[in-house]
């Protein structure tokens, strides 16, 4: 029998997009509260390094929501504060889940003047049994 294309078992997709205005309609030094309920400590440090952190902010959020669409195909339930989008020295992100050693997930970022959005790719590292694939653990 002949595979159908798509993604392969133990791997999901997930793309959001954003209206950067959303993230400037809330002043990044005067309304922490707005700031610290979407970003972690270290998100907000590498955002506040920058003049005009609301387009880097949007690709950060769309980066997160990526993540929770392509994991909710696994029956996952993540809130946006569980997922860390960090950056490599040479600028690529990197993403951290809190809780879940069992999937790795890879983002794409990318913005314009007025939108920002994300592409997430996530795939299970362990054993699955429901589809009989083995798969390799991660280090940690």
């Amino acid at each position: 029998m002949k595979r159908k294309s798509g993604p392969r078992p133990g791997t999901s997709i997930g793309v959001d997009l954003e209206q950067i205005r959303r993230f400037r309609a809330h002043s990044f030094s005067k309304e922490k509260r707005f700031w610290v309920h979407i970003f972690s400590a270290r998100e907000l440090e590498r955002l506040a390094t920058y003049t005009d952190p609301y387009p880097h902010a949007a690709g950060m959020f769309t980066a997160k929501e990526a993540v929770v669409k392509s994991l909710s195909f696994f029956k996952k339930k993540l809130s946006i504060r569980d997922i860390e989008v960090l950056h490599e020295k040479d600028g690529r992100p990197i993403v951290f889940i809190r809780s879940l050693k069992d999937m790795t997930c890879q983002v794409s970022i990318s913005h314009t003047l007025e939108y920002a959005c994300a592409a997430a790719v996530c795939q299970e590292t362990t054993s699955n049994k429901k589809y009989g694939t083995k798969r390799n653990t991660r280090a940690d």
